[in-house]
């Protein structure tokens, strides 16, 4: 499981209360039982932790995986790495 899987893991079992067993990378916010407000709560989390933004363009919606939030962080996070 990658470094991000690993955080967004921590941030939804600990802050939505989502069972650690149902995370996983092919799971998607809806199927947790997450809402669209929740994602939106987990981005601005996300993006405050690693001073990025998570654009229009990654197409983030509540049917999105755990492993497509994953991903876009991860090139958001690598783009800044980059600058």
């Amino acid at each position: 499981m990658s470094d991000m899987m690993d955080i967004i893991r921590k941030y939804l079992s600990e802050k939505f209360s989502v069972d650690d067993s149902a995370i996983r990378p092919a799971a998607s916010v809806t199927e947790l039982g997450l809402d669209s407000l929740a994602l939106l709560e987990l981005i601005a989390m996300l993006e405050e932790d690693f001073g990025i933004s998570l654009l229009e363009q990654d197409d983030l919606t509540p049917s999105s995986t755990l492993g497509q939030i994953a991903a876009a962080l991860e090139a958001r996070t690598a783009v800044g790495a980059r600058s």
